[in-house]
């Protein structure tokens, strides 16, 4: 089982005849999410594989030899994770209110006051993270916002310094 955005799942759909009931069915939901977006909810697309023990066992023993690498391992192990996140089922979508928990604001607000720098590290859409940055209080409309987004631990290290070389200028 596996969920995401639908940006991310629709792609890895196994694929479907256009009179079938699977088809009907991702029309249904596609239009269930439309929806939920115009609601302003946070939605998310819900999916399968069924793997029969051969296909896992021969995709597990590969994975562990990815996992074991020392060479372009976070890649090894994102393209095995992909293997298996391919001709998914739809089974449907989700559509929430993504509401903070009480006092977020006032507490991050104190924690700012009191000289701590809090950091916003999320594997949301950009624009969802700061949505949410905005309603705890954590940015204003006078901050600059530098925005960090990377693959891989090379390319985080080396965005993160050309920002800090740019700060210290």
């Amino acid at each position: 089982y596996t969920k995401g955005a639908d940006s991310t799942i629709l792609p890895v759909l196994a694929q479907c005849a256009v009179e079938s009931e699977e088809y009907q069915h991702r029309e249904r939901t596609l239009q269930q999410l439309d929806l939920y977006a115009r609601q302003g909810l946070r939605v998310l697309l819900i999916s399968k594989r069924v793997l029969n023990p051969i296909e896992f066992s021969e995709w597990y023993t590969e994975h562990q030899e990815c996992e074991m690498s020392t060479d372009s391992r976070e890649k090894k192990i994102r393209e095995s994770f992909g293997l298996l996140e391919r001709n998914l089922t739809l089974l449907g979508a989700t559509g929430i209110e993504d509401r903070l928990q009480e006092n977020v604001p006032e507490t991050i607000s104190g924690l700012r006051s009191a000289g701590i720098v809090v950091w916003v590290l999320t594997g949301d859409k950009t624009e969802t993270a700061i949505n949410i940055a905005f309603s705890a209080k954590l940015f204003h409309s006078q901050m600059e916002i530098l925005k960090l987004t990377a693959r891989s631990r090379d390319a985080a290290e080396s965005c993160i310094k050309f920002y800090m070389d740019e700060i210290e200028k």
